[in-house]
């Protein structure tokens, strides 16, 4: 403070010719204080004393002592200190403020005549309690609040940095020490977390998002993830990842260079209200048409696309397609490639696709048709089956002495129905009522018996059957009255 004096008096000096600078300043002194007057304007004043240098020229003041620098005006203010720099200013209806310590840099601003405000820290956050052992306890933020027509604040952190993990959280002052970026939305303010976007001109290779794990120990880590996602609450729809594209050729929601696997539903869309042009078609015969082959694919030649090993099983696409080329599409593998100057790269391979999924609704059709035909055929034989056991009843009536027809007592038996059965069948059957013993007799198609039915109903009788334990095949059941064969008929069944 004691060379202060000098060095104005010097700036004086030098900065004005000395005959102006005496005839436009004039002085005085006081046992404590010396002041400067200016001739030409009666609002300006210097002074100097203990309390430090003053200078005041119209609604501008300075003051200088050995704390700190301040300025003030109309609607301005700064003020610098050796742990302090603070800017004010008053714009029309509305002010403003700006102050930087040694830990954070904050902007404030305020409407005048309404509850009004918002401030802005940038800079060091106190976390946790202080350590002496460990000093470092503070974050690197950047935080707003902002309070509107004297509502309750509406507060805001954007990110907050970690020097102990060296970990990132925006949106939250709370640190995932196991995660370098972590983004948190709580506030159900925005509906994305998280946006990325890419937009330029075209290049080979271009990322909205860009995930890759890589790791060359041989450490503990039994899972290793480029991206992992997950989707929970009560929301009707939930996504852990969602892809979207047109369905065009070679645009793809979700691509998989590698295995693909999941554990719950692989769901496509089929909603009626999706389709339109719906109609039914053929397939036996285009599914006769096809070659299905076995084979290894060429894991060692296109090593990038990481293809499938061991044996295979499916169809040449160039086969198939001359059968059913809805079935065979054009496709992409683009496998980005991280060079050493850290530029991606795009190794491009074309190839034909087959859409296996849509085999299922043409093989399915393809059953349906071969099942007409064998329920046709199987039909056919059931009524030459018949035909030949009614020859057969027949033959043994007349070369069998001891078979007893109706002509002789009367008693008959009629065809099971349904025949062939699945789950049950009625067997009807007629017993003259001077019956004494009468008995249903079933036995296989080797003759085994394996069971006798006595029969206690005389007349017109119907005997009902539950065939749904029994194994698929050719029964015989026969009439026995007083011990004697009657009539033999033969039934199937089936599962």
């Amino acid at each position: 403070m004691k060379t202060l004096l000098p060095c104005l008096l010097l700036i004086f000096f030098f900065g004005y010719p000395f005959q102006e600078l005496m005839s436009q300043i004039s002085s005085a002194s006081t046992p404590d204080k010396l002041s400067y007057t200016h001739s030409e304007n009666p609002n300006y004043l210097g002074n100097y004393g203990i309390g430090g240098l003053n200078i005041k020229s119209n609604n501008f003041l300075t003051h200088m002592d050995a704390f700190a620098l301040s300025l003030q005006g109309i609607d301005q203010s700064s003020t610098v200190s050796s742990s302090n720099l603070y800017l004010a200013q008053s714009l029309t209806g509305y002010s403003q403020a700006l102050s930087v310590t040694s830990r954070r840099l904050i902007l404030s601003g305020s409407q005048s005549g309404q509850a009004n405000h918002e401030i802005w820290h940038l800079g060091l956050t106190d976390i946790g309690a202080y350590d002496s052992g460990d000093p470092v306890t503070s974050l690197f933020s950047l935080t707003s609040e902002r309070n509107i027509g004297g509502n309750p604040s509406l507060q805001h952190r954007f990110f907050s940095a970690d020097p102990i993990s060296g970990s990132l959280s925006i949106g939250t002052d709370e640190i995932e020490s196991t995660s370098r970026m972590y983004v948190l939305e709580s506030t159900d303010e925005k509906d994305i977390a998280l946006r990325v976007r890419h937009e330029g001109p075209p290049l080979s290779s271009a990322f909205g998002l860009y995930g890759i794990f890589v790791s060359n120990d041989q450490s503990s880590i039994t899972s290793r993830y480029g991206i992992f996602s997950f989707a929970g609450g009560s929301s009707t729809g939930n996504y852990g990842i969602y892809g979207s594209t047109d369905a065009t050729a070679m645009h793809y929601g979700v691509y998989a260079s590698g295995n693909l696997a999941y554990t719950a539903t692989l769901s496509n869309v089929s909603d009626r209200k999706f389709k339109r042009d719906i109609a039914e078609f053929r397939a036996l015969d285009r599914i006769m048409k096809l070659a299905p082959k076995t084979y290894e694919m060429k894991r060692e030649e296109y090593r990038s696309m990481n293809l499938a090993a061991g044996r295979q099983f499916g169809f040449i696409a160039q086969e198939l397609q001359k059968v059913f080329p809805e079935l065979v599409h054009e496709s992409l593998n683009s496998v980005p490639l991280e060079g050493t100057d850290g530029r991606v790269t795009n190794e491009n391979i074309e190839y034909l696709g087959v859409d296996y999924i849509s085999m299922v609704p043409i093989l399915t059709q393809a059953m349906q048709e071969q099942q007409e035909i064998i329920g046709a055929k199987e039909e056919r034989i059931l009524r030459l089956e018949h035909r030949l056991d009614e020859l057969e009843a027949l033959v043994r009536k007349l070369t069998d002495p001891t078979t007893i027809g109706e002509t002789g007592t009367g008693a008959s038996l009629q065809q099971n129905q349904p025949n062939p059965s699945r789950a049950g069948t009625a067997i009807p059957y007629y017993i003259p009522p001077g019956v004494k013993r009468a008995a249903l007799q079933l036995t296989d198609a080797g003759g085994r018996i394996l069971k006798n039915i006595d029969l206690e109903q005389r007349g017109t009788g119907r005997l009902l059957l539950n065939t749904d334990q029994w194994s698929s095949g050719v029964y015989y059941y026969s009439l026995l009255v007083d011990g004697k064969v009657v009539d033999t008929r033969k039934m199937v069944t089936i599962k």
